[in-house]
C-alpha cells in the first residue's frame, strides 16, 4: 500500500514533477498551474501574519536550483498481506485520519491567506506602515476609517511586544502539568519512541525556525534533522534528509507522518540540545539515538 493522497503529498509530487520541467517550454505554464492549486500556502494555518507560496516560489526554486531531488520511494508502505483483515482495516482508519489531519491544516491555511488579503487591502486603504496593520484593534481601525488618530506608540510598543515573545523559550512538551524542556546534559544514547522505522547514521541539523521555508530547502543533504516541531504544510520541502528527530512522540504527529511518507526513520519522544553538525547514528527500530 503506497502513501496517502493528502493535500501535501500531492504538493510534494507536483512540485517535484515542476522542478524536473525546469528549463521547458511550457514551464511558466505549469508553474502557473501550480501556484493555483497550492499558492495559498503559508508556513501555519493559523499565522496571518506569514507569507504565501505565491509570494516566494520564484525564490525557492532559485535556491533548489540544480540539486538532486529525492523522491518519494516508489515502494509500498506496507503489503496487506502481511496483516489479518482487522489489522489492515485498522491501518485504513488510520489513513483516513491521517487525510483528514492534514487536508484540514492546508484548508486552514487557504483561510488564513483569503483574511490576510482583506486586510492587507484595509491596510493600504488606510495608509498604513506596510505590515502595521496586524497590530491594531478593531476598534481603531475602525476609529482610522473615521477620521480619528490613533495613537502610534501604542502600535509601536505591540510591535516591540510581539518580538520580545520570540524569544521566550517554549517548552517542548508538557507532561503531567510541567513544562519540559531540552536536556543540556551530555550523554552518549538517547531513548525515544519509533514512529518509522529504520536504521541510518550521520550529521545532525538542527533546524531553528521550523517556519521558515528558506531555511528548510537549505538544509545541508544527507542531514539527520532535529525539530521542536514539523509543518504539515512546509513538509513538501523537506527534500534530501535521511533522518528525523522530535519531541513528539505521537505516531499522527507530523513529523512522524512526513517520515512515513518519505520512507525515513525517526524517533519521537527525545527531548535533547543537539547542536549543528554532531554525529549519529538513528535506530528508529529501537527508539534510540546514539551520539558520537
Amino acid at each position: 500500500m503506497h502513501s496517502i493522497d493528502t493535500i501535501n503529498t500531492n504538493k510534494r509530487k507536483d512540485f517535484i514533477k515542476l522542478l524536473q520541467n525546469k528549463g521547458s517550454s511550457d514551464f511558466n505554464e505549469k508553474k502557473a498551474l501550480f501556484l493555483k492549486k497550492y499558492g495559498a500556502e503559508t508556513s501555519h494555518p493559523f499565522y496571518i501574519m506569514c507569507k504565501s507560496l505565491a509570494d516566494y516560489l520564484e525564490q525557492i526554486i532559485d535556491i533548489i536550483g540544480e540539486r538532486e531531488i529525492n523522491e518519494e520511494a516508489s515502494g509500498p508502505l506496507y503489503n496487506s498481506g502481511d496483516f489479518d483483515e482487522n489489522i489492515c482495516a485498522l491501518i485504513e482508519r488510520y489513513r483516513k485520519v491521517v487525510q483528514r489531519t492534514e487536508d484540514d491544516d492546508y484548508l486552514l491555511c487557504l483561510g488564513s491567506y483569503v483574511i490576510r488579503n482583506i486586510l492587507q487591502e484595509i491596510e493600504g486603504k488606510l495608509n498604513l506602515q506596510k505590515d502595521s496593520i496586524w497590530f491594531y484593534e478593531f476598534d481603531e481601525l475602525k476609529d482610522l476609517s473615521e477620521g480619528k488618530e490613533v495613537s502610534s506608540n501604542v502600535i509601536d510598543l505591540r510591535r516591540k511586544s510581539f518580538e520580545w515573545c520570540k524569544n521566550y523559550d517554549m517548552p517542548l512538551v508538557i507532561k503531567d502539568g510541567v513544562g519540559i524542556y531540552a536536556s543540556s546534559e551530555s550523554k552518549s544514547t538517547l531513548e525515544g519512541v519509533t514512529v518509522s522505522q529504520g536504521y541510518t547514521s550521520g550529521k545532525v541539523y538542527v533546524l531553528k525556525n521550523p517556519g521558515d521555508i528558506f531555511e528548510i530547502v537549505n538544509i545541508p543533504s544527507g542531514s539527520i534533522v532535529y525539530s521542536n516541531w514539523i509543518s504539515p504544510v512546509l513538509s513538501a520541502y523537506f527534500f534530501n534528509i535521511k533522518g528525523l528527530i522530535i519531541p513528539e512522540s505521537s505516531i499522527l504527529s507530523h513529523g512522524a507522518i512526513l517520515a512515513r511518507e518519505m520512507h525515513i526513520p525517526a524517533v519521537g519522544g527525545i527531548n535533547y540540545r543537539f547542536e549543528d553538525g554532531m554525529e549519529i547514528q538513528l535506530n528508529a527500530t529501537e527508539g534510540k539515538v546514539y551520539i558520537g
